[in-house]
């Protein structure tokens, strides 16, 4: 589950392989998004509030265009399970951390991987320092802080 960054918005994943968007206002529901085929893990809205990434038991990260849901993009790099996702402060790249032991960087703009960096074990969630500098990754067998430069 996410929030938009303006509290409008809240995004649910379920193992029914959907992302269902609330209005935070009225508890309604907005939009019911389908396009994964297993599982949906987690999601991360961009700091504009332009984008809603989702992760997948089905080796992708997805993109999608708010408010109206439709898909931007498919990121079907990762080789297992992809759990965490964050975007890079500016919101113009995407980390995600999957069960194939690697991150990879994103460009939001065009969907392209940038990099994948292995580290040691699985991996279940991935932050951006604010600084944008920064990335930490979590798994299996600990903790990596990534330095980032542009």
């Amino acid at each position: 589950m996410c929030v938009l960054p303006d509290g409008g918005l809240l995004a649910s994943v379920a193992k029914d392989r959907t992302v269902r968007l609330w209005r935070m206002s009225d508890r309604s529901q907005q939009a019911v998004l389908i396009g994964h085929t297993d599982r949906v893990e987690r999601c991360a809205f961009s700091p504009d509030g332009g984008l809603l990434a989702t992760t997948s038991q089905d080796n992708t990260v997805r993109l999608w265009r708010l408010p109206d849901g439709n898909q931007h993009a498919v990121l079907p790099d990762h080789t297992d399970s992809v759990d965490g996702c964050a975007f890079s402060p500016d919101g113009a790249l995407l980390a995600t951390a999957s069960f194939d032991r690697t991150v990879r960087l994103w460009d939001v703009a065009d969907g392209q991987s940038h990099c994948a960096l292995r580290l040691g074990g699985p991996l279940a969630a991935v932050a951006w320092h604010p600084s944008g500098t920064q990335i930490c990754a979590v798994g299996t067998a600990g903790a990596y802080l990534l330095n980032y430069q542009s």
